[in-house]
């Protein structure tokens, strides 16, 4: 795993001194070399992390044999050797992806290379003889790319603020609907971002340029809304699933340095581990704890250790070690990022760090099999926006079991979708509204969230899939390739493996048809690992006492950055602002998490203030 930086155009002006500085902003993406190309319409900077081919083989920028295509790339390629046998015979120097992702565009071309590459990966391809660019994200959005198209050039990075540093902090201008989606959701959905002048490439998207900075999108994978199940698993799921798996983990332990695995108290890190142990007796599970924590999931990480045989390493660290590492974290994010999480994942792998350079997680699980439990209310109480909005509002007042957004949601919600929209986010659209009147969500998000009801629950329920991958998962995805990066560690994610996204995809699962037991098929899957007795429990997780934090150790230093500084972009009603934050001190609201986002983009405002 690795990052760039880089511009395409008219860069004669563009020093190569710059390009270092800015690209030392992001060293800890890539500690281990640092590389540099340029000619008179293109100059990128490569600096990298070491996973497979060690030595000066797998430097980068590297070209093409002719010499000419210039590509550099960040994370890794599990099937690059299986391509190998499927190209022409060449004289490889190495073993580096990177240097098989040159021979297959030169053999393919660019947009066929990408269509066969599984892996999580992040390219930008100079094509010297054409003079064009292209830039291309794996099909699960793992790795990031961000770019902006300037008067002289085209910038490109890795890292959100490396493009803000090319264009320069006082030339970016505030997306006032990119900064609604973040104070409400966490997180920037793509391909949109809090500035109007720099942009994402999305998940399984290229993006192309031509000297004259034309642009043009094409997406090459998307998985469709309501699903293509085709009923195979009805009779061969699991050995399939098997099958698939043991390939998958077993390509992604590949590696040159130490691979170990996360494990927690949850299903998806322990079969992730078991899969793990069966084709490598080195592995070893990591897991961490919060010193007094009562959800401490350590005990149960080292019991489906010792089931499985796995050597386990288990570490601690003090609540005010976490306390410690909140605006270090921020910073680090490289852009807003509002989900609280982030904190002790960033010590999580900044731990890991000190044992492996690469890890495997169990992330993508709970999104691609039906993990989440608010999944369950969804289904059960998607039959009432069959009936008129008036009589869903007079139903919620007059129960006496009331649930919040998601039971009673159809209740105020005009469709599905905006009900779902309402569940995901920490600032709920009223709140949005009195903080940011007459603002509305980007079209990236708004097309997200775009369900309208219709009679059938299968359609919504694969529908929800959907939205969670292409939605909650990406946020997921940033805090961990941020975090883990932050501490030059790589984290492979094995259930997004191409075949696993789309064996997932093509299983006509029972789930909210004939039981609500959530991810029911991995569950079966972890019994071939573990006793029955340690697979049937509820998740610990891993939770932030932010409530805590923020009206005890933060209060203060939280008060003085929203009440007390003008807050950043000038977009928010300052009335309103001040109304919720009281509220919530006072006790009159419990949405600590809404809190939090404010909080954090008030210090990523700091940030972006600080050397203007």
């Amino acid at each position: 795993m690795c990052g760039f930086i880089g511009a395409f155009g008219a860069v004669n002006s563009l020093s190569g001194e710059t390009l270092f500085k800015i690209g030392r902003m992001a060293k800890h993406r890539g500690p281990d070399d640092t590389g540099f190309w340029a000619d008179e319409h293109y100059k990128v900077l490569f600096n990298r992390l070491s996973i497979i081919e060690l030595s000066e083989a797998g430097h980068q920028p590297m070209s093409v044999p002719s010499g000419n295509w210039v590509i550099v790339f960040n994370g890794e390629i599990y099937n690059h050797l299986d391509l190998r046998e499927r190209l022409p015979k060449f004289n490889y120097r190495g073993t580096s992806d990177t240097e098989t992702i040159c021979h297959a565009v030169e053999t393919w071309g660019f947009e066929k290379t990408i269509t066969e590459l599984n892996g999580m990966f992040a390219i930008a391809a100079y094509n010297q003889a054409e003079k064009t660019l292209s830039l291309a994200r794996d099909f699960a959005g793992i790795k990031p790319i961000f770019y902006s198209i300037g008067t002289e050039h085209v910038w490109f990075s890795s890292q959100f603020n490396q493009v803000v540093e090319g264009i320069g902090k006082g030339k970016v201008n505030l997306c006032r609907s990119g900064m609604r989606d973040f104070l409400q959701l966490g997180y920037m959905q793509a391909p949109e971002t809090i500035y109007r002048e720099i942009k994402q490439v999305v998940p399984g998207e290229i993006v192309s340029f031509d000297f004259r900075k034309r642009k043009v999108h094409k997406r090459y994978y998307e998985l469709p809304r309501f699903g293509h199940a085709n009923g195979q698993a009805s009779l061969n799921g699991h050995e399939r699933f098997g099958h698939l798996m043991t390939n998958t983990v077993r390509d992604q332990l590949v590696s040159d340095v130490p691979v170990g695995c996360f494990i927690s108290s949850g299903i998806d890190s322990a079969l992730i581990s078991g899969y793990a142990s069966r084709s490598s007796k080195k592995i070893k599970t990591f897991t961490i704890g919060v010193d007094g924590d009562a959800d401490d999931e350590r005990e149960k990480a080292a019991e489906y250790s010792r089931a499985m045989r796995i050597d386990h390493l288990s570490t601690n660290i003090s609540p005010d070690a976490i306390l410690g590492a909140v605006d270090e974290s921020i910073r680090l994010m490289g852009e807003p990022f509002g989900d609280c999480s982030s904190v002790p994942t960033y010590l999580i792998t900044k731990s890991a760090r000190k044992h492996n350079t690469v890890m495997l997680s169990g992330d993508g699980g709970d999104e691609l099999f039906w993990g989440y439990p608010r999944w369950n209310t969804y289904l059960k109480n998607y039959g009432r926006f069959k009936l008129p909005r008036l009589v869903r509002r007079a139903q919620r007042y007059l129960s006496a079991n009331r649930d919040g957004n998601y039971a009673y949601g159809p209740g105020f919600m005009e469709t599905p979708g905006e009900w779902v929209l309402n569940g995901q986010s920490y600032n709920n659209a009223d709140i949005m509204d009195g903080l940011m009147p007459g603002s509305r969500n980007t079209f990236a998000v708004q097309n997200l969230y775009k369900f309208q009801f219709g009679p059938s629950q299968l359609e919504f329920r694969n529908w929800l899939r959907w939205n969670e991958f292409y939605g909650h998962l990406q946020k997921v995805l940033t805090k961990v390739d941020r975090m883990s990066m932050a501490n030059s560690l790589e984290v492979r994610v094995p259930f997004l493996d191409r075949r696993i996204i789309e064996f997932a995809w093509n299983q006509e699962s029972l789930y909210g048809q004939s039981h609500f037991i959530n991810k029911d098929f991995l569950k079966a899957q972890l019994e071939n690992f573990v006793p029955p007795d340690l697979v049937n429990h509820d998740k610990i997780g891993f939770d932030v006492p932010i409530d805590q934090w923020l009206k005890g150790p933060m209060k203060s230093a939280v008060l003085d950055l929203l009440l007390g500084t003008k807050f950043y972009g000038n977009e928010i009603d300052e009335t309103a602002l001040r109304s919720y934050v009281t509220a919530y001190f006072a006790g009159k609201n419990v949405n600590a998490g809404g809190v939090w986002i404010l909080y954090s983009w008030q210090k990523w405002g700091e940030y972006m203030n600080a050397g203007k």
